[in-house]
């Protein structure tokens, strides 16, 4: 699945979010996008020499239909990081949320996600504040609440909408969406260690992007590894050891027969496997999964203030959840996503 695919048909309008966009690759990629009024909700624009553009800059002079807008942020390290696309048709909305930037290096060379579902029009009958007095889904209450657009019926959405807006709230506020979803599922408390895939400086160097992917993987060094107090010489070279407690979580990326390997991951996932009652081991089934724009940092998941009282988000973060209510509901599909 490609951005092609999704940005199709005939638009009324069109909705893009995300961290990095190059025009130029949008709009070759996406040609219908030179014709259909479009709203850019941006971090930064990128120039096809990769320099930034000013923020006060247009998206193409030659396409007045591009409106940019610049979400407001709250501290120096905010930043619009939300990845995702909402089309209007005369016949409903299509959702698609990626992880993904709207660049061509992420789009050509590296491994990313995307979810879409397309959403027909709700009639009074189906609208929880209406005259039929329907249940409006978890999905859609979410993305009024992000966006402040309800116009279609996501009552048949196979999964929820996980929002982090720049904003100090409660912690029970932020993770509400997700609790909504995991308390469907009936998977204990985990017996083991989480996994986490992160691939190796070799992975990064043979990519298709070679060391220059490691800019869409990044890590603070004092995060993974022991500081050392002792500095090398001049000329000497500085040899770093993984924090202890992280070692054992951390496994290799990929597999070296499979041509996707060379496509360095920009894609995050957080995956819970159900494990066996009386062992404890993974069953291999899924318990969650959920595909987001979140980088593992305090800025895109929060930071706990005031005694536990507070969390302050500086990311405009997005991501779908799937439970295992939803997979059974879909027989084991999980909806109308795929990767990319």
């Amino acid at each position: 699945m490609t951005l092609p695919d999704v940005i199709s048909g005939r638009p009324d309008f069109i909705v893009l979010s995300n961290y990095l966009i190059q025009p130029s690759f949008l709009l070759s990629t996406c040609p219908l996008l030179s014709t259909t009024r479009t709203l850019v909700l941006a971090h930064t624009l990128i120039t096809p020499g990769w320099d930034s553009y000013d923020k006060t800059a247009p998206f193409d002079p030659l396409h007045p239909n591009i409106d940019v807008h610049y979400p407001k942020l709250n501290s120096r390290y905010g930043c619009m990081h939300s990845k995702f696309a909402l089309l209007f048709y005369s016949s409903g909305v299509r959702v698609m949320v990626t992880t993904g930037n709207y660049i061509s290096v992420d789009f050509g060379n590296m491994t990313n996600g995307i979810y879409v579902q397309d959403f027909p029009l709700k009639s009074a009958a189906d609208d929880g504040k209406g005259g039929g007095g329907g249940e409006v889904h978890p999905f859609e209450k979410t993305l009024v609440a992000y966006l402040k657009v309800a116009c279609s019926q996501v009552s048949g959405s196979p999964t929820h909408a996980v929002s982090s807006p720049p904003s100090p709230t409660t912690p029970q506020n932020f993770l509400r969406g997700f609790q909504r979803g995991s308390e469907v599922s009936s998977c204990p408390p985990p017996h083991q260690q989480p996994a986490i895939v992160w691939p190796t400086l070799a992975e990064v160097a043979s990519s298709l992007n070679g060391y220059s992917s490691g800019r869409s993987i990044p890590a603070q060094i004092e995060s993974l590894f022991d500081s050392d107090d002792a500095s090398p010489s001049f000329g000497q070279t500085r040899t770093l050891k993984i924090k202890p407690h992280l070692a054992p979580l951390l496994h290799r990326w990929g597999n070296p027969s499979l041509p996707r390997t060379k496509a360095a991951p920009h894609i995050k996932t957080f995956l819970r496997y159900k494990t066996d009652a009386r062992s404890g081991e993974p069953t291999g089934e899924l318990g969650w999964a959920m595909m987001a724009s979140h980088n593992f940092s305090m800025a895109a998941w929060g930071a706990v203030q005031k005694k536990g009282k507070q969390l302050s988000i500086e990311h405009y973060e997005l991501g779908v959840l799937f439970t295992e209510r939803d997979f059974r509901a879909e027989g084991g599909e999980g909806g109308g996503g795929g990767d990319d």
